[in-house]
Parts: C-alpha cells; structure tokens; sequence
C-alpha cells in the first residue's frame, strides 16, 4: 500500500508538471520565432536581418543546409602518434608495387599536416571531449567506399598529385573556410588510403573529387531560406520535450543546478542573477589527477567563517574576570596564565559582558589552513566588532579548546546590540574567496588530455571542482588552477571577465547542456546565440531584447505592448521598411522569403514591336500553338481511355 500511494503521488506530480510546461515551452517557442522570424540567407551566403545587418558571414559558420547534414566517423582525435604513422606513412618503398609512375625519393604523406589537424580537431572541435564523430555534409567513407578498386593491382595515380588535387580543392573558394571538411578530405583521401588501400587510378580519383564537389555544391543552403524561423521551431520543439524537473545525482552542484525548461528561460532572459550560479574549477594538469591535490585546494577556495568551526557560544556578565571569582570557573586557568604575560597586569578598562567561543577540534583539523593565532588576528581586526581583548587556551591541551572575547566599554549598549555582535562575531570570513560557497570535488573521465608517453590525446582521469557562487577573476589567480579551462554558469560573468566571443561560446555550451537528451543541430543552436550576441552585447529573447533590436515596428508590434510600441513609433515618427515577414502578411502582401525572396523582371525590348498587323500575325501565330497543343492533349486522353479499357478487359 505504501509503494502505491507513493507511485499516486509520483504520477499527480507527473501530470501538473506537464499541464504547468506547455505553456512555459509555447511561450519560449514564441519568443524565439518573433526574434528571428526575419533572419533569411542572401545571395552572397550571409544571414541577414530586416535591415540588412550581418548576422552570419556564412550560415552555421560553414554555409550547408541542414538537411544536408550526415554524422561521421573520424577517428583522428583518439588515435595516437603511433596509430597516425601506421595508417598514414608510407615510404617509396610502400608505394613502389603499386604505382606504375615514377615516384620521387621521399613521397608526400600529409602525416605533419594530420598531426596539426588532430590539434585543431581535439581543442577547437570536440574541445577536449573524447568523440569520433563529426556532423558534416558529403558523407566521405559512404563515397569511399563506392570508389574502392578491387580487382587493380597497380595503378597510376601518384602522391603528389593526390596531395597537390587535396590542396587545390581546399583552396576553392567555396570550401576554403570550412576546416573540418579539410580534415576529412585529408584522413579518407591521404596518398596511402587513395593509393594502397583503396587502389584508385588517377581517372577514378578525378571522378570521386568532381563527385565530392558536386554534392558538397548540392549541399550549400539556398538564398531566401528563412534560417532564423527554422532554427527558432528546431529549439523550440525539442523544449516541449523536456521534463519540467529534472532530478540528477544528488550530493553534488549538479544535483541543484537548474535544469530543463526554467534553464532555458534564464539562459533567454539572460537573468542577471541566476538561480543557482556556480563555477567549475579545473586544476592544473600537474595535480588535476589527485584527489588529496583536489580536497586541499577544496579547503583553500571554500568560504570558512567562524561559525563553520564553532560548537557553541556562550554570553556571561563576568565583572570579575582576573579575581578567582570569575563566572567561569573553567577558565580560571587560562585568564590566569594570560595575567602573567599581560601588559596592562589586569588594568582593564573593558565591557563586563564576555563572549566565549567553544571551537570544534575535528573541524579545526580539516581544514588544515586555519590555526588559532590566525582566528584571534581576525576578530581583532574586525572593525565592526571594537574587540578590547581575545584570550585562548592553550591548543596541546587535551581540554577544550575556548576563546574569551572581551569588548571596549561603549560597544555593548543593550542585549540587542549582543545578539548583533555575535552575528558579526561568527560571520567573519577566515579563508576563501569572495563570494564562493561550498566547493565539491567531482571526478571527471571525459575529458582528453594530451599524454607524452603515446604522442596523443587519451581521456585522463582528473577531479574538478565544482563551486556554489561564481567569481571567476579571483578563482583563476590561485595557484595550480588552471585558468584556461575553468569557467561559470553566469554569462554576464563571463562576458565581464573575457568579452563577447567567449560569452558566445558560454552560451552555447549552457544550452547544449539543458538539450542533452534531445539532438539539436549545431546551425540552429548558433542561429539563435548568434542573435543574441551579435551586436557586441548579449541580447535578451523577449520584448526588452526586441526593442533593443532592429525588427520593424509593425514586427514588434505584433509580439507584445501592441498600443505602446505603435504609439512610440508615432511620436518619435519611425518607419518600418516594409521587408519584414509580419509586416507584409498584415498588409496581404507576399512577404520576401523563400520564393517570394525573387523578383520577376520583364525585359520590354524582347516583346513583341509594331503594328496592328504584326500584333495580329503574332496573335494568329499563338493561337494556332494553342489549338495544336489541345489537339496533342484530346489524342494522348483518348489513347490513355483505350489502354484503360484494355487494362480493364485484360484483368
């Protein structure tokens, strides 16, 4: 009965969460495609909005369709020097039985340019994530393998030309910016794989490059493609599927990040708050494999006040405190040893109200950077506390170990002002930095890091720490982090502490992560970040970002504040230039996108000139085209009537 009732409670919960989600994910499917409804490819290949600001120089960053979009296999990032030089090098001596040309002494092989390209492939592609595909048009092992000579056994095709056809075909200017598809033309077609492996003739390579071309031009995205509604409807739909709740390992920072559907509305709004803000650390490849390195440098970067190791507080009026009749007969001891190395021998002229700490010895010794000396530095330094005097026991003792703080005369006012003392008392930070709460190690196994010892990227075992609070500028000037790699969830943060393009970047990766279960292509993604970054600063997806944007007036309008932004519009007299898609739907107009994108010009000198006469022979002249025309059309219906009936009789 209890397993029941709990799977009842489980299944409401389950049922308001999708009611309370449609609307949040219709919204934000809303919000997205009133954005970017006019962002459409022109001619030239950039992505353009109403006004003809370049949003994209090439759509996606490489400028194919993405339909066109095939996942590939490419083994470059994992494989080592090793694995590279097996499959890659090849000496005269490897090619002398198979090509019949003349080959020179030391053949190209591309193995120093493939060695690059693993750089560029495991740090700026996959960005140290152990993967072996790559989403690219033309998919190149599928045509590879069409290509393969079975039967030859010598061929004419020789290294160089296979290495100077790879670089003339990379240097088209239709390819000559998309690096990834030169990585691959360069691991399926280097000389060894075209030569050896596949034993193509030099007649067949020719015929597999026209092909690549051919496909790769068929793959290019059209002029007049409405790529912003597109990559708007390509999010959003996903968004639906998302569950409202998300419930993660617990223990950890991920455990109560926000996820799902309220992250993408804070990462569109862009909040200047975040829920949950949080920094993950990564340590410096030297100690990053360490979990001892990890937990010290732990303690080094969490907050630790002094209610973090304090079991209890005791307030006492104690007016006698050197005499033996003090309240606390405990620590006669220590005020006793204190007296005789004091200087003002027990002339106070302090507060009779004490503050007496009891600290936690466990806690102490955990957090190995704090030592007494050092607790009673910062009380005293506390401006806000007026500290007249810190007395402490001795810390060999086996006893307690106790603070006796005393107070100036005219600090302690009433029992109000005691409370807030102590407050103040406890709040005092003793290690840390600013802003950063509890810090959690969480080890990691995906990601690459480069090893010596095998010439190559292998996935390392390495612990990380993940931060509550973010202050990335502090974080990365501690010794053995490694600044290059840490970075936060808040992407004002990031935009303060690296600019535009890294908050870009930030951007991308925040939302890739809330869509981890559902696949969103990489151009629609970008899409969307590239509009909201692309003016320098980051723009939020809704009315604020909208006004702040170039759509026209009647665009705007028709998203929200109707009344306000036409009245706006009429004082301060702007217009709308008529290009956008809501602009001519209101009027009944076509709107320019897709075909709508191409005007139809009528060249007059090609049409008919003259007089009546001539107009008429020309006139006469079509219509005996026509009445032919029919003619074709009545004998081609009565032969189809005849078939059918032959059909008919036959079944």
């Amino acid at each position: 009965p209890s397993e029941f009732f709990f799977h009842a409670m489980g299944g409401r919960e389950g049922l308001i969460d999708t009611a309370v989600k449609t609307s949040d994910s219709g919204y934000i499917q809303r919000k997205l495609v009133k954005t970017m409804e006019d962002l459409h490819v022109e001619y030239d290949g950039t992505v353009r909005n109403v006004n003809g600001s370049i949003i994209q120089f090439k759509y996606g960053g490489d400028g194919i369709d993405s339909v066109c979009i095939e996942v590939q296999p490419l083994e470059l990032g994992v494989m080592t020097m090793e694995h590279i030089y097996r499959d890659f090098g090849a000496s005269k001596a490897d090619f002398a039985g198979v090509v019949s040309e003349d080959i020179g002494e030391n053949p190209p092989d591309l193995v120093d340019e493939l060695l690059k390209d693993r750089e560029m492939l495991v740090k700026d592609i996959f960005r140290y994530n152990k993967k072996s595909e790559v989403y690219a048009p033309v998919h190149m092992k599928r045509l590879v393998e069409k290509y393969r000579n079975t039967f030859a056994t010598k061929t004419n095709l020789t290294p160089e030309y296979v290495v100077a056809e790879i670089s003339k075909f990379c240097e088209e200017p239709l390819v000559k910016h998309n690096h990834l598809f030169h990585i691959l033309m360069r691991f399926y077609l280097a000389p060894k794989k075209s030569i050896i492996d596949l034993r193509l003739s030099k007649d067949m390579f020719d015929e597999l490059l026209r092909d690549i071309r051919f496909k790769y031009v068929k793959a290019q995205v059209h002029a007049g493609e409405m790529v912003g509604t597109l990559g708007a409807q390509s999010i959003g739909e996903p968004t639906t599927q998302l569950t409202l709740n998300t419930f993660h390992s617990a223990g950890t920072v991920k455990a109560n990040a926000t996820q799902g559907v309220p992250r993408i509305v804070e990462l569109l709004s862009v909040s200047h708050n975040p829920k949950n803000p949080g920094n993950v650390v990564y340590l410096h490849p030297s100690i990053s494999g360490s979990q001892d390195a990890a937990i010290a440098k732990m303690k080094e970067i969490q907050k630790t006040t002094i209610r973090d190791i304090t079991k209890s507080v005791r307030i006492y009026y104690d007016p006698n405190p050197m005499s033996s009749d003090t309240v606390v007969q405990e620590d006669r001891d220590i005020l006793l040893t204190y007296e005789k190395f004091s200087v003002t021998q027990g002339n106070t002229c302090a507060s009779p109200w004490i503050m007496r700490l009891e600290l936690d010895r466990m806690e102490l010794a955990a957090r190995e950077v704090i030592d007494i000396p050092m607790i009673q530095t910062r009380i005293q330094n506390n401006k806000v506390l007026r500290v007249f005097d810190c007395v402490h026991s001795d810390t060999n003792t086996p006893d307690k170990i106790v603070m006796r703080i005393t107070f100036g005369t005219d600090t302690v006012k009433n029992a109000l002002s005691l409370r807030f003392i102590e407050d103040k008392l406890l709040d005092t930070v003793l290690t840390g930095v600013d802003g950063i709460g509890r810090v959690y190690p969480r080890e990691l196994n995906k990601e690459m890091l480069y090893d010596e010892k095998v010439g190559g990227y292998v996935s390392t075992k390495q612990y990380v720490l993940d931060v509550e609070g973010t202050n990335l500028l502090d974080l990365s000037v501690i010794p053995n982090v490694d600044p290059y790699r840490s970075f936060s969830n808040d992407v004002h943060e990031i935009m303060e502490v690296f600019g535009i393009e890294t908050a870009r970047v930030a951007l991308f990766q925040e939302f890739m992560e809330v869509f981890t279960a559902e696949y969103v292509n990489y151009h629609h993604m970008i899409m969307l970040i590239d509009t909201m970054t692309f003016p320098g600063y980051i723009v939020s997806v809704d009315r604020f970002g909208m006004s702040k944007n170039e759509n026209g007036v009647l665009a705007k309008s028709s998203f929200e504040e109707t009344s306000k932004v036409l009245f706006n519009a009429a004082i301060s007299a702007d217009f709308d230039n008529m290009r956008g898609v809501s602009a001519n739907i209101m009027f009944g107009q076509k709107p320019p996108c897709g075909t709508g994108f191409v005007d139809i010009l009528i060249d007059e000198s090609k049409l008919p000139e003259g007089n009546e006469e001539e107009s008429s022979a020309f006139s006469a002249d079509l219509a005996a085209a026509n009445a032919h025309v029919e003619q074709e059309q009545q004998k081609d219906d009565a032969q189809g009537a005849c078939r059918m009936e032959d059909i008919m009789m036959a079944w």
